[in-house]
């Protein structure tokens, strides 16, 4: 006699079921497991920043959606800061799995109006100003 637990495996439709039941957390894990980084440079030099309330400095970053194109939510995000579209290049990603940063580079001709919540900083001031890895991140997208 074939016992309940071994029927269910033999069962191709249930078997089915089980394995996508097992691999659901896997996806739903994967769905945000990175950011991006974006550093935004003017023609003259100056580097994008943006504000905490704390009023330390930092690059602009977003938390990535696993389900969504990168390329897609890093032009959104800037299309918000700057209110124009800018060409980006992704420069590397930089990091382990679990902590994953993927490195964005744009360049700006004109520097928008000045806003609270944001400034420009020459590269050099910034990172001076900036933590420990955003400075990295920083240097790391002056490329070739």
């Amino acid at each position: 006699m074939v016992s309940l637990i071994e029927w269910s495996f033999q069962a191709p439709q249930f078997r089915s079921w089980i394995f996508r039941l097992r691999r659901w957390p896997l996806r739903m894990s994967r769905g945000f497991i990175a950011e991006a980084a974006i550093v935004v440079r003017s023609d003259d030099g100056r580097v994008l920043l943006l504000k905490q309330q704390s009023g330390k400095l930092h690059l602009p970053k977003l938390s990535l959606n696993g389900w969504r194109s990168i390329h897609l939510q890093v032009e959104n995000l800037l299309k918000e800061l700057l209110g124009q579209p800018v060409p980006i290049s992704l420069v590397s990603p930089v990091g382990v799995v679990g902590d994953m940063t993927f490195l964005f580079r744009a360049s700006v001709s004109a520097v928008p109006e000045a806003q609270a919540d944001r400034c420009w900083l020459t590269a050099e001031v910034a990172a001076t100003t900036l933590s420990a890895k955003d400075t990295r991140l920083l240097r790391l997208s002056r490329g070739p």
